[in-house]
């Protein structure tokens, strides 16, 4: 089984629970994050558009690669009970993060990107 199998199969059996649902940067404060608080903060890859989501394109080798990636990341807002806005075009995803009720980024979004990020260097 390759990685991307054992990551799913481990999701789904709930095996990485501990590892989905720590937050990468805890010490953030609650709410909306400022242009101050997101210097420096921001994952390798993402960009801020209007201020108000993360943004970012993963390309991969075929439409499988692509959905399996999407599964992944399914599985990890899933237990973070935080959902990305997204569009897949056949190897391509288009992902962004945003959250809704406090009207822009917050730390939900810095830290579901960084699992993306993580999930998106797996080959």
């Amino acid at each position: 089984m390759n990685r991307r199998g054992l990551l799913l199969t481990l999701g789904f059996t709930g095996l990485l629970g501990s590892f989905w649902t720590k937050p990468v940067n805890a010490n953030l404060p609650k709410g909306k994050l400022s242009a101050q608080d997101l210097l420096g903060i921001v994952p390798t890859g993402w960009k801020i558009v209007d201020g108000k989501k993360l943004s970012r394109e993963f390309k991969f080798n075929n439409f499988v690669e692509a959905f399996g990636f999407m599964t992944e990341v399914a599985i990890a807002a899933e237990k973070m009970d935080h959902h990305p806005e997204w569009l897949n075009i056949y190897n391509r995803v288009s992902i962004d993060l945003t959250t809704h009720d406090v009207g822009g980024i917050s730390a939900l979004d810095i830290d579901l990107a960084s699992k993306i990020n993580a999930l998106g260097s797996i080959t």
